[in-house]
This record gives C-alpha cells, sequence and structure tokens, in this order.
C-alpha cells in the first residue's frame, strides 16, 4: 500500500558533537532537545499544520453535518497522517486500532492497516541513523562495509 501523498518529512537537526540518547532518560532527553528549539518549534508546528487540516475537516462535517457521510474518507485522512508522522506515530496508530471505545469502526479499520501495510520510507531512512552514529565515532570502516552490504544487498534483490 503505497502512497505517493504520503510523505515523511524529517525535521533538521543541526548537528553537532552531541548525539541524541540512546537510554530512556528524561532529563538528559530534555537537555538535548532544550539545546534545540529550532528543531521543537519546527515540529510543533509541522503537527500542528497537519492536525489543523484533519480537525478542521472534522469541524466542516460537523457544522453541515456530515459526519457519518464523511467517515471513511476521514478515517483513509488520518491514517495518511499518522503515516507522514512518521515510526512513533504509526505506533501510537497501531495501538489506537484495537480500541473500539475510542475510534469509530471505520478509523479502526483504517489504522489497522497500519499493522501491516505501512509505506516503507525507503533505505535511506533506514540506513541514515547507523551511518551518523557509526560516522559521529569516526568508525569510517564501518561506514564503508554498511554502504558495502546495502549495495550487495540491492543488488541481489533487484537482479
Amino acid at each position: 500500500m503505497r502512497n505517493v501523498n504520503v510523505t515523511f518529512n524529517l525535521v533538521p537537526v543541526v548537528n553537532n558533537s552531541e548525539t541524541l540518547p540512546l537510554v530512556y532518560d528524561p532529563d538528559i532527553i530534555a537537555s538535548y532537545w532544550g539545546k534545540r528549539p529550532r528543531a521543537v518549534a519546527a515540529r510543533i508546528v509541522q503537527l500542528l499544520s497537519v492536525a489543523g487540516g484533519f480537525l478542521s475537516h472534522l469541524i466542516w462535517d460537523l457544522v453541515n453535518k456530515k459526519i457519518k457521510e464523511n467517515e471513511v474518507a476521514r478515517a483513509i485522512e488520518l491514517r495518511e497522517i499518522v503515516m507522514s508522522l512518521g515510526p512513533a506515530y504509526i505506533k501510537l496508530g497501531q495501538a489506537l486500532s484495537i480500541r473500539p471505545d475510542i475510534l469509530s469502526p471505520a478509523a479502526m479499520t483504517e489504522l489497522q492497516k497500519l499493522c501491516d501495510k505501512v509505506t516503507d520510507f525507503g533505505s535511506y531512512f533506514i540506513l541514515q541513523y547507523p551511518l551518523r552514529l557509526l560516522w559521529h565515532f569516526r568508525c569510517v570502516k564501518a561506514v564503508v562495509y554498511v554502504i558495502l552490504f546495502h549495495l550487495v544487498l540491492h543488488i541481489c534483490i533487484f537482479y
């Protein structure tokens, strides 16, 4: 299920010597993001712009008494929004897909598609973080091995 209208948008973070914490520690994570107010603001704007459009459609449906008529369209829109926001939101959507006390049956059906039919984000996103991490620790040899492995994998899959 690949939808060309759904894109995964990364928020750029200025690269410096400090890496994102690899263990859950609220104080360290707060300190990390506290030093990056632009990245945090960009993500908030991204979330509000996506949520704002969806909520305005819901309000429009409510005002025009077309909630039931547009229920499937809004459910599809919700799934596409969740997919565009990335892996953490996809996980949240998967968890919500089994909650009939929170969502309508149409919304649950659409979000259940997140359990097995998620658009892939491509190998670029899969390799990006490990390569950055290896590069950060100056593991040039490991970076070369990862890139070569990736090329061999592509050759085996596509030829």
